[in-house]
């Protein structure tokens, strides 16, 4: 699933970054479909650290700025001169963020899993314990 558009993943980088990053023929294009690639590997991460104890598929705010973060780290991936440290330290954070959700240290919202109890019904009730 992919958690973040294109158009978030615009919000938070340069036109002239990503195409830097996308554009391997210097044409002065951004590749869609490296972005979308990289949106969606994103969204495999995000799935891989969540499935296990979130109904899938879950939307959450937080899910859009943490995948456009690794989407981002992902791009810098292909790019041979390396991220700055500043796109490093936000998937860094990205991904301890997803660590803290998984532990249930953070939760987004409704667990899949949980504790219930069922019982067999009251043993004591006031029409059984009448004389004593």
């Amino acid at each position: 699933m992919s958690y973040a558009t294109i158009a978030d993943l615009n919000n938070r980088i340069t036109q002239t970054e990503l195409m830097r990053l996308t554009d391997e023929d210097d044409d002065g294009i951004v590749i869609i479909e490296t972005v979308q690639a990289a949106l969606d590997a994103a969204g495999l991460e995000i799935d891989s650290y969540l499935a296990g104890n979130y109904t899938m598929p879950i939307s959450n705010p937080i899910l859009i700025t943490l995948a456009v973060d690794i989407a981002i780290w992902n791009l810098y991936a292909l790019d041979t001169s390396g991220a700055p440290d500043g796109r490093r330290e936000r998937y860094q954070t990205a991904i301890k963020t997803l660590e803290r959700i998984s532990t249930d240290r953070k939760v987004l919202g409704q667990l899949s899993a949980g504790a219930s109890f069922v019982t067999a019904g009251r043993i004591f009730n006031r029409g059984n314990m009448e004389g004593l």
